[in-house]
């Protein structure tokens, strides 16, 4: 091969041979509410909020329903400032946050991911199970459920998407995520962000493309432009 080959195979190399980034979907930062924030249930009487248009939410919308139990005095749940959804109970019993793109769902929008993730704080030690039973968070996709208990006061759970057994992340209509108190008397903790995890984009040499690659390839690019020279004044 020629070094006129030579020089255009590395360039075109050192376009292509560009790693795949990986990125994440966030579900949710709890940054804005309106409706979905102090809800309050009672003795069994329910309590609902529902969110719409919100930009820090994917699809747009966040709906939160809490339930105490029968004989509970309260289960609590709502957005707060900070950018954190609060859960509180004493008592048994769950809340709710569904996620379904203002009704029309999601498509493909996590075709790509590999695990949903929730990052969790302040987990009591109720919650943690130290009373009767742990807290237990449930991600539930086109209500498909994972169950994960809480047993450290701070964490990140996993949902691995292959353990939504027959989901079909190309046409997700809802993405839930439950508090499931049921076997707790009392638990306190807050939720700062659900995600999609595991996803890659296409490498691209323009316009993210790095200064290094640019700056190689133009060398060799005026590596080109001087062996044209070269080889013209040797034929002179």
């Amino acid at each position: 091969m020629g070094i006129r080959k030579t020089l255009i195979v590395g360039i075109v190399g050192s376009l292509l041979a560009w790693p795949a980034l990986a990125y994440d979907v966030v579900i949710d930062t709890f940054d804005t509410a309106t409706n979905t924030t102090d809800l309050q249930s009672f003795f069994g009487v329910p309590d609902s909020g529902l969110d719409v248009g919100l930009t820090d939410v994917l699809g747009g919308s966040r709906a939160v329903a809490v339930l105490s139990g029968a004989v509970s005095p309260l289960v609590e749940s709502g957005v707060i400032p900070g950018g954190q959804l609060d859960y509180m109970s004493i008592g048994t019993g769950t809340a709710t946050i569904t996620y379904d793109g203002e009704g029309g769902g999601f498509r493909n929008a996590l075709a790509c991911a590999q695990a949903i993730e929730v990052d969790y704080l302040e987990a009591d030690s109720s919650a943690q199970g130290m009373g009767t039973g742990p807290l237990v968070m449930v991600v539930a996709l086109n209500g498909i459920e994972v169950a994960r208990a809480i047993d450290a006061p701070s964490g990140t759970l996993v949902y691995p998407i292959t353990e939504f057994a027959g989901v079909d992340l190309l046409n997700l209509a809802t993405i839930v995520l439950e508090f499931d108190g049921s076997g707790s008397d009392s638990a306190d903790l807050r939720i700062d962000t659900i995600r999609a995890v595991g996803c890659e984009a296409s490498p691209s040499p323009s316009p993210a493309m790095s200064p290094i690659a640019l700056g190689f390839g133009s060398l060799l690019l005026v590596g080109l432009g001087w062996l044209g020279v070269a080889r013209r004044r040797a034929s002179l």
